[in-house]
């Protein structure tokens, strides 16, 4: 890694080493021919792959590469400890879901007593969940099949009324021990290679469109075909009828069961238990756009016009250990979600989920057209397959050494590395 800003690149830190070990090259497992030894630029390199049949290979990647002459010089086997940063959240491996953890306080650092937190994920089905803090305040969300950066609402709800405190916390591994930097003052082929590859890197902001290596659109599939709180009893779409000016009037002309009352100045909302004929005496579960809602005031001047549909669901319904007498949901044509600036003890948090499958920078620049410059440094990166041995790739505008590579695990689970170089004239 260079500073692009530099402007020339002389001398430079390096991790220094206490046990430098070559990396171990195993030549006699893979044997890598080209047509020849010798290209020009943007010339086609046809590469064919022998596999030794004594040697089973399990994982391998192809590559070619511009060899960097510090690179090269430098090639070492670093071996040092890891830990993790973050010893009170579980090591958890990313595979179709990530863990979401965080941390509820009190004003004053203090843990809150009988505390739960709610997550809201926005979306045509909103994603809803729940946990129970520990002792410590944490929380821990497994979130399955959230793709991208997606927009995420927490609330800490506890039975002691008080300002609370929400933190996402990461938990990854880092060196146990600190790098040990040396200076390193560099040689004129270093340098060159160092100078051309920051120009390079400006060469290709100019003439390429820019593009994002992890899209910033979020997918997540819905968990069921109806809602978290289940099928409601009532579909309720405003647009169907005459225009309402507040909740008020909504809830006594359109929405059966629900009553909404406002008196000195307190807003109660109680839906009827279609079991019984009565209305429960606890107030319902309160959803604006899947979010759940504790202040009735937030209702008061919606207008007809501002709601897509309202589900009402008459019944008890039970989501983990969480008991609903009923509930209102209100979705907006608004997803903004402002009115959450007025709510205390909600927090909301971009979060990046499971990254999106993405094009390799290589393979972008490759489809360029013939009259702008390519200065590729990565010309092939791909896993080896058993049943292909011919690869092809084209090269850049820059000129220098190719290492053309096979690196992986055998089938006893020892490294080996095989290579080839060519020029690029």
């Amino acid at each position: 890694m260079y500073n692009r800003f530099e402007d020339r690149v002389e001398e430079i830190e390096l991790i220094k080493t206490n046990n430098p070990e070559k990396d171990k090259t195993n030549n006699s497992a893979i044997n890598i021919n080209t047509n020849k030894n010798e290209y020009l630029t943007r010339e086609k390199v046809a590469v064919k792959i022998d596999t030794n049949s004594s040697h089973k290979i399990k994982n391998a990647i192809v590559r070619a590469t511009l060899v960097d002459p510090l690179t090269k010089e430098i090639e070492i086997e670093n071996k040092f400890r890891l830990q993790s940063s973050n010893s009170d959240i579980p090591d958890f491996t990313e595979n179709d879901g990530i863990l979401l953890n965080g941390k509820v306080t009190g004003k004053n650092g203090e843990v809150p007593a009988n505390a739960l937190v709610m997550l809201t994920i926005d979306g045509d089905q909103p994603y809803f969940d729940y946990y129970v803090l520990d002792e410590n305040g944490d929380f821990h969300f497994y979130v399955k099949n959230a793709f991208g950066n997606g927009n995420v609402v927490l609330q800490a709800v506890s039975n002691n009324a008080g300002q609370f405190t929400i933190q996402l916390e990461n938990n990854f591994m880092v060196r146990a021990d600190a790098n040990q930097l040396n200076l390193k003052t560099l040689n004129l082929k270093q340098i060159d290679f160092i100078n051309t590859s920051i120009n390079a890197n400006l060469t290709n902001k100019i003439f390429n469109t820019v593009f994002e290596t992890q899209p910033a659109n979020f997918e997540m599939p819905p968990r069921f075909s109806i809602p978290f709180y289940g099928k409601p009893d009532q579909h309720v779409i405003p647009d169907e009828f005459i225009d309402l000016p507040d909740f008020q009037e909504i809830s006594r002309e359109i929405l059966p069961g629900v009553q909404y009352r406002s008196r000195n100045d307190e807003i109660t909302i109680r839906i009827i238990n279609s079991s019984y004929r009565w209305f429960f005496e606890d107030e319902p579960l309160r959803l604006i756009n899947g979010i759940p809602v504790f202040k009735n005031d937030y209702f008061t001047n919606l207008k007809s016009t501002d709601i897509s549909f309202n589900d009402i669901v008459k019944t008890e319904r039970i989501f983990g250990d969480l008991i609903f007498k009923g509930v209102l949901s209100v979705s907006l044509y608004d997803k903004s979600n402002s009115w959450l600036t007025q709510q205390p003890n909600v927090f909301q948090f971009n979060v990046d989920f499971i990254q999106t499958e993405k094009t390799p920078n290589y393979e972008i620049q490759n489809k360029l057209r013939d009259n702008q410059p390519d200065m590729r440094q990565v010309f092939l990166w791909e896993v080896l397959k058993e049943s292909q041995s011919e690869y092809n790739f084209n090269l850049s505008d820059r000129k220098g050494t190719v290492e053309i590579t096979v690196e992986g695990l055998t089938a006893e689970d020892e490294f080996f590395k095989s290579s080839k170089l060519i020029e690029i004239k």
